[in-house]
């Protein structure tokens, strides 16, 4: 199986559980990356989290181009986020987005950059980033101290395996 097919009917899950990332370090990704105006913002594997990470850099003012190859996980993500009017969505892998060349202020990646080819995922940024522009690659973190987590851990363990 593809790797773009393991999140076939899953993406309901997903949009129930997946959390979404400290609205600080939205904060920090427009101040560190100088986003101003009307930047566009690339998210590969936007439906990674049914497009949670997009929808909060949406609720920032950017333009996001959400790239999704999985169609149930790409049509959560414009579903959950039609009412964003600077929201694009495209079929297509980290590897070959089919943005133009320097068109881009930042890419993003959240919860999805261990599926991809990196050396391939890195060529494809250098040729869509506009110059001096930046990757962002975003991950929850677990507190596997917590018993709850420890316990969700072990059900989606067993469950998803």
């Amino acid at each position: 199986m593809k790797t773009t097919e393991n999140f076939t009917d899953r993406a309901d899950i997903y949009a129930q559980y997946r959390p979404s990332y400290p609205n600080e370090y939205i904060d920090y990704l427009l101040s560190a990356n100088q986003l101003k105006g009307n930047p566009i913002v690339a998210d590969i594997g936007s439906g990674t989290g049914t497009g949670i990470f997009s929808r909060q850099l949406l609720e920032s003012g950017l333009h996001v181009i959400g790239v999704e190859p999985n169609n149930d996980m790409r049509k959560m993500a414009e579903q959950s986020s039609k009412l964003y009017s600077r929201f694009q969505s495209i079929k297509a892998t980290a590897e070959n987005t089919t943005l133009k060349e320097n068109s881009v202020d930042l890419v993003t990646v959240a919860q999805a950059f261990h599926w991809f080819d990196k050396e391939a995922f890195k060529i494809e940024c250098q040729r869509i980033l506009k110059q001096k522009a930046n990757v962002a690659l975003v991950w929850n973190s677990r507190d596997l101290t917590s018993p709850l987590i420890k316990e969700n851990a072990e059900i989606c363990h067993i469950k998803f395996k």
